[in-house]
């Protein structure tokens, strides 16, 4: 461990943080649509929440089914 750099070190710190709470949250208000990953499920969660149910078309929903699929359990 004392061979490594402090970056290094850091970007270790960090990477164990994330792998610990995934979902924790920087204590910021909540990103709307535009401000999570488009490969989440939370981003379309939201739309559904935030958006008028008109504008959600069968391709945002096959795009949810897919995202849910393939998202890696915990």
């Amino acid at each position: 461990m004392y061979g490594f750099s402090m970056d290094k070190k850091r970007v270790m710190v960090t990477s164990d943080q994330q792998q610990a709470d995934p979902t924790r949250n920087s204590g910021g208000p909540t990103p709307g649509p535009q401000g999570t990953d488009k490969s989440s499920p939370e981003y379309y969660i939201r739309m559904f929440m935030d958006s008028d149910l008109r504008s959600v078309t069968p391709k945002i929903v096959e795009h949810l089914s897919v995202s849910l699929r393939t998202m890696p359990l915990r």
